[in-house]
């Protein structure tokens, strides 16, 4: 799968020869989108709140333009139909992050799980895994459940 998402970013930011291997950030990318999209799906539904959600995140985080976001979304998606597990994204962010940037995903995911005003019982099974994964402690995942919680919260109540 990962193969696949690295290609979709190279021909959606206009990257060069494919047989090259794609950088440390590329795979990170690749790796944090497909958390977010094995998230928002793990219910079968990409609401219209959590796609707006993993684009805002994934332009803020890593400052790409809509056509690559889109492009890794659509190539996520494919690949969330014949992915058996998460693993290999969890580590590619745990060889990559430091425990703050760690979290800061953390914190996107819960975002994204937030962004249709609900959680359902599929989604809060996904981020334990997900927090394990990632090697955060409860206390630090917590936390940033309620940090992306209040964020929102708060955004709803300002509109």
């Amino acid at each position: 799968m990962l193969e696949t998402l690295k290609r979709a970013l190279r021909s959606a930011t206009g990257g060069g020869d494919s047989s090259k291997p794609a950088g440390r950030e590329d795979e990170l990318r690749l790796a944090t989108c497909a958390l977010l999209i094995e998230t928002a799906m793990a219910d079968d539904d990409l609401s219209e709140e959590e796609f707006d959600k993993i684009v805002q995140v994934m332009r803020e985080r890593f400052e790409l333009d809509d056509g690559a976001i889109h492009a890794l979304i659509d190539t996520a998606k494919e690949e969330h139909r014949k992915a058996t597990d998460v693993w290999s994204f969890a580590n590619q962010i745990n060889e990559t992050l430091t425990r703050g940037q760690k979290i800061e995903v953390m914190e996107m995911i819960w975002r994204v799980v937030y962004a249709d005003g609900t959680m359902d019982k599929f989604e809060d099974y996904m981020t334990k895994k997900l927090h394990r994964l990632l090697r955060i402690d409860h206390a630090t995942f917590i936390a940033a459940k309620l940090k992306a919680k209040h964020e929102i919260e708060d955004a709803a109540q300002n509109d």
